[in-house]
């Protein structure tokens, strides 16, 4: 089910519809983690369009009921206020980026609310819960004044080492924190790839499979930081996802959003517009 309603934004009608997406199979659960999806159309002006994603950890109406989009009518006229005075044609158009989207995206429309009444997903989004158990068995180097841990201790000599030390570990905040680390080092290890001009290795072939199999598989425990390599503020037929060297995304940023799009399970939602 899509709910859809005209709401009034300054003296302008917008269309608005709500649907659903979960992370994982759900038919036997009231409760996951997905992310919602607003569509803005304005009447008034047809090239107006906004596309705003709420990630968060979505519950039934009732049992094997619809979801509920927990977005009152203000917060929907939040979120569009917001990102009107973001949006210029002038700026749309003149871009040095030459790709024009369909719908100006919202990669993340929950800090667009004064006081977002959607739960934050069960699966974590920051990196750093098992910093402590990754120091001591790997040996990163990290220090108490890192203020992007991750990052900061990224290797791309060590891209392999890390998936492998994923494969062996249970512990899904293990398994979340290495992640994180395996894919900062992995889009330098594809970038000095490009910038070293070296011929594809056979290294290279395992990487990209062990991340599109291992991410497909484990994407409801990965899916907010999935959600950040895959630049969800760009449509999914930009240009800029199929090549070698990007300009605007990540050298990961393409993979990781075929792998997004193609993981997300549409689900029946229900918006009350309270």
């Amino acid at each position: 089910m899509i709910n859809s309603r005209l709401v009034r934004v300054n003296e302008e009608d917008f269309a608005v519809t709500f649907s659903g997406k979960a992370w994982q199979a759900c038919e036997k659960i009231d409760s996951v983690d997905g992310t919602i999806e607003m569509e803005a159309c304005s009447i008034q002006r047809p090239n107006l369009k906004f596309l705003g994603l709420i990630h968060g950890h979505l519950s039934r109406v009732s049992p094997n009921g619809l979801f509920a989009v927990k977005v009152s009518l203000s917060q929907v006229i939040e979120i569009i206020e917001d990102a009107m005075y973001e949006w210029s044609e002038e700026e749309v158009l003149e871009s040095s980026d030459i790709y024009h989207p369909k719908f100006y995206r919202i990669k993340d429309a929950r800090w667009r609310m004064k006081d977002c009444s959607v739960a934050e997903t069960h699966a974590s989004e920051y990196a750093g819960g098992a910093r402590d158990i990754l120091e001591t068995e790997l040996k990163l180097g990290s220090s108490q004044g890192m203020q992007d841990w991750p990052l900061e201790v990224s290797n791309r000599s060590r891209v392999e080492e890390f998936c492998n030390f994923y494969d062996r570990k249970i512990d899904s905040s293990v398994k979340f924190d290495i992640m994180q680390l395996a894919l900062f080092s992995y889009d330098d290890y594809l970038r000095y790839s490009i910038f070293s001009d070296r011929k594809p290795t056979q290294l290279d072939n395992t990487l990209s499979k062990w991340f599109d199999c291992t991410l497909r598989c484990d994407f409801a425990l990965h899916g907010n930081t999935i959600a950040y390599w895959a630049t969800l503020d760009r449509e999914s037929n930009d240009p800029e996802f199929s090549l070698t060297d990007p300009q605007f995304v990540f050298a990961i940023s393409g993979k990781l959003r075929r792998i997004w799009n193609d993981s997300q399970i549409p689900i029946d939602v229900y918006w009350d517009a309270l």
